[in-house]
Parts: structure tokens; sequence; C-alpha cells
């Protein structure tokens, strides 16, 4: 019969799990800063969660401003229709089927083509 883990050897355990945990986090959010493209994390409504520094710079607003915010926002109007019909159609076909949407914002313009990409979880 297989002797049970003491107490001691599950917390070494769960510490040494916690700490993996912890160095792919800081991974994910140095890639995610460090991109040089600006990118935003939306939830299905359209609202921003997490947006990376490269976005923070091309919008001209502080990150802590900008979460919260719907992404609508900073389309131009003439394009919110078109934007919002490409995000709706994307929403519902899942994670995993990128879409792209094209921006001619003259106030922006070194923005080119949006891309709009999906994971689950």
């Amino acid at each position: 019969m297989a002797k049970k883990p003491d107490g001691s050897t599950k917390f070494t355990e769960l510490r040494r799990v916690q700490m993996e945990l912890e160095e792919a986090r800081d991974r994910y959010v140095d890639l995610y800063d460090g991109a040089p493209t600006g990118y935003l994390t939306l939830n299905p409504k359209g609202m921003i969660l997490e947006a990376n520094l490269p976005a923070c710079t091309l919008l001209g607003i502080n990150q802590k401003d900008l979460l919260g915010k719907p992404v609508i926002g900073f389309v131009a109007a003439k394009d919110q229709a078109t934007f919002l019909g490409t995000f709706t159609r994307f929403s519902k076909q899942g994670p995993g089927k990128p879409g792209k949407w094209i921006s001619r914002n003259r106030t922006m313009p070194g923005l080119g083509p949006v891309r709009i990409g999906g994971r689950s979880g």
C-alpha cells in the first residue's frame, strides 16, 4: 500500500505548483505588454478587460482609464456598424475562429487592419 503524503509534503508540492503558475503568469504579462502590437482583451459585450501598453499608447489613454470601457467608443463613428456586425458574428462563432475588420480612422493614420481573435476561458 502506498504511503499517504504528510502535510508538509502536500504543502511543498502546492507551493511548487503555485510558483510555477506565477512564473507562467509573469511570462504571459511580459509577452502581452512587450508585444509590438496593441492588444485589447474584451468580454463578449465588447467591454475592455485588459489592454497592453502599445494599445494604451496608440489610443492615447492610461491603462487604468481604459479598462471597463466599451471598445466601440474607440471606433470611428462611420465604422461602428461594421465593427459591431463583425464583432457580433465573431462572438457567435466562438473561440479560435478569427475575423478581420479594417478601420479607416483618419485620426490614427498608423492604425492598420484590426484582427479579432479569441480563445476559450
